[in-house]
């Protein structure tokens, strides 16, 4: 990345630790003057991609660097009233543009170090946030989740710095690509230790708890863990690219790793019965959508959802609380034919991949696409208004068919995972298949089997150990709260 960059880059990340060494003192003032900071450096980060250089290393971080500045700009001037008069104030703005110069500063740098240092800087920030901002009765459980699951991930991903730095004999992401073969064995080393940083910031199973736990914190904290914090595994994966592509297992082991985590978050999703807790089971499913096209090597197509999924999350959690008493939200009639419907998305990826020469990273992204579709005009449906919701699912759909196309121009070349391919299409169809099972059981309200209800409240469990040790609610009474909601 140009010195002009960087250099404006470190004077935002400057200007807003100087905010926050004054937000105790004039809370509001720092929020919405961070606010204005982080919009200048969204505007600047978007005008800079057109002069930029044509390696789509700068062009990528650009692109992260926009949506963390366009998160923390929207998330701030969310939280100047969302969180006036709240007793913790003082704390949250301090914590939370801490947290917006840490994300900005890992999204925009080309330094192994520096984005080591933002990542170990942006996990202790978390933890303090969770732990002074949560409900009193949840802080501590919640602090100790995430701080349990951090130490793990911040770790390993220091460890992984330190190897590909020792093996390339330079800091920056830029010497990956040119590593010697003779330091093939550190970096084999550095890409498994990776995956372990990338799975825990991801929130992929079996580390998905601190996420659920995180969901005590107010809702611009969880705003901007759901939409910008867990995206730091999908960041890392990107600027590690050349490093996962030199090595087959890593890239079959994200790949593993992301259909578990989509059938994990979707499952979980069909027990937790609250808002926020549905929405952190949407966001493991999302991370694990974005691990699979690391997975397949096409990491063009895992920037487009990283972009996709912060927006529409920060959006979904910035209007969680006018979701709870508006008139409608339960549905008004019963699902009558249209859950079979959700089995499409499998037959029409079974049947592109034979019919067609697109990619898998393609067909998994539309047959995702596919499904939310189906999902959202089969609830308007049911809701009574489907005009309006075939209206909004174009509002959101061209868009995003737009915005694909200018990540795929800006980032033409995609890496081809040294996987064999049937293999690969036959694991994502089972996967496929099995989530459309799982959606086709939340559309028609099948009540699930006692035993495997319970299992998937333990999933969805964010603190198994302690609460085991409460008595449990009756399945009847969670599964009549889930409906309910």
């Amino acid at each position: 990345m140009s010195e002009l960059v960087q250099g404006a880059l470190a004077l935002v990340v400057i200007g807003l630790l100087v905010i926050a060494l004054v937000a105790p003192a004039a809370p509001l003032r720092a929020l919405r003057a961070a606010s204005r900071l982080a919009g200048v450096a969204a505007v600047g980060a978007l005008a800079a991609i057109s002069v930029a250089p044509a390696d789509s290393f700068t062009r990528t971080s650009l692109l992260l660097l926009v949506l963390a500045a366009t998160l923390a700009c929207a998330v701030l001037a969310f939280s100047v009233r969302h969180m006036r008069g709240d007793r913790h104030l003082d704390a949250y703005a301090r914590g939370v543009v801490l947290l917006a110069a840490a994300t900005l500063l890992g999204a925009g740098t080309d330094d192994m170090v520096v984005f080591a240092a933002a990542w170990l800087a942006a996990s202790r920030i978390v933890v303090e946030l969770i732990a002074q901002t949560a409900a009193p009765e949840q802080a501590t459980r919640a602090a100790a989740s995430a701080r349990g699951s951090f130490r793990l991930g911040d770790a390993a991903l220091v460890i992984t710095v330190l190897l590909a730095a020792l093996a390339c004999a330079d800091s920056g992401f830029a010497a990956l690509a040119n590593a010697d073969a003779a330091a093939a064995p550190f970096l084999q080393a550095a890409a498994a230790a990776l995956l372990v940083a990338i799975v825990v910031r991801s929130a992929a199973l079996p580390a998905q708890r601190w996420l659920l736990a995180s969901t005590a914190a107010p809702t611009p904290v969880c705003a901007l863990l759901h939409a910008g914090f867990v995206n730091a595994g999908g960041i890392a994966a990107l600027k590690f690219a050349p490093l996962l592509t030199a090595a087959p297992l890593a890239l079959f082991a994200l790949l593993a790793g992301g259909i578990a985590a989509i059938l994990g978050g979707t499952a979980i999703g069909l027990v937790r019965a609250d808002v926020k807790g549905r929405l952190a089971g949407s966001t493991v499913a999302q991370m694990g959508y974005m691990l699979v096209q690391c997975g397949l090597g096409a990491f063009a197509h895992a920037l487009f959802h990283i972009l996709a999924h912060g927006v529409f999350k920060a959006h979904a959690f910035l209007r969680a609380n006018g979701e709870i008493g508006v008139a409608g939200n339960a549905a008004s009639t019963p699902a009558r034919g249209t859950e079979w419907l959700m089995l499409l998305p499998s037959l029409l990826f079974f049947a592109a991949w034979g019919l067609t020469d697109l990619a898998l990273a393609d067909l998994v992204l539309l047959s995702f696409a596919a499904t939310l579709g189906i999902e959202a005009l089969s609830l308007a449906w049911r809701r009574g208004c489907l005009p309006q919701g075939v209206l909004r699912a174009l509002a959101v759909t061209i868009p995003a068919l737009l915005a694909a196309v200018v990540v795929h121009h800006l980032l033409p070349t995609v890496v081809a995972a040294p996987l064999p391919i049937a293999p690969s299409a036959h694991l994502l169809g089972a996967m496929l298949g099995v989530l459309s099972i799982l959606a086709y059981l939340r559309a028609a309200r099948v009540a699930l089997p006692d035993a495997l209800h319970a299992a998937l409240l333990r999933l969805a469990n964010a603190h198994p150990p302690q609460r085991a040790r409460l008595a449990p609610l009756p399945l009847a009474t969670l599964r009549a709260a889930r409906r309910s909601s």
